[in-house]
């Protein structure tokens, strides 16, 4: 008959402060390199947020100009995109403020939104932070013609105006209508 074998009192402490965790010391070195971790990322993080608005801010507003292009060959009418703070007409703010896409009636003047006679299509939300949309040759109205053209090239730009250094986008619209996002190394 073989007797269990009895642990000496020193190897009882050391299981017992094997299963208890990690030391008070070693919890604070980890919370400093964490420390020292997080100061070094979270300048980079705020300057990809803010790239990332800015690429997200140039993709709405260059969607809304394929839509209005699309929208007027598929319809053979012509359909405008305006600045608009409210959604339900067109406003001489700045494109910033938000903007709208509508069809035209046949009847009325182009470029100018008729309650009574033309469609709203789409409806967009002002620009989030401190971003800016600024038209060249000050542009109040894109209008697409059924054939997918536009009067007169023009070009916008798009700005972060935070600071924040990220650059800003512009957004060449062709005669022919088609339009891209470009970036831009100074605003």
């Amino acid at each position: 008959m073989r007797l269990p074998e009895l642990t000496p009192p020193h190897h009882h402490h050391e299981r017992i402060r094997a299963a208890a965790g990690f030391t008070l010391v070693e919890v604070m070195i980890v919370v400093a390199i964490l420390a020292i971790f997080a100061g070094i990322a979270v300048p980079s993080f705020r300057t990809l947020i803010a790239d990332n608005r800015m690429t997200g801010q140039a993709n709405d507003f260059l969607s809304a100009l394929q839509l209005a292009r699309s929208e007027a060959i598929t319809r053979s009418r012509r359909i405008s995109i305006c600045p608009s703070s409210s959604g339900s007409g067109c406003t001489a703010t700045a494109w910033g403020g938000g903007w709208m896409v509508f069809a035209e009636s046949l009847t009325g003047t182009i470029g100018s939104f008729d309650s009574a006679s033309d469609t709203v299509l789409r409806v967009y939300p002002p620009l989030a932070g401190t971003s800016s949309l600024v038209a060249n040759g000050n542009a109040v109205v894109v209008t697409y013609q059924p054939d997918g053209s536009v009067s007169a090239a023009r070009t916008f730009t798009l700005c972060p105006n935070d600071g924040s250094g990220v650059r800003g986008r512009t957004i060449p619209i062709t005669a022919s209508g088609r339009a891209r996002v470009e970036t831009r190394e100074t605003c």
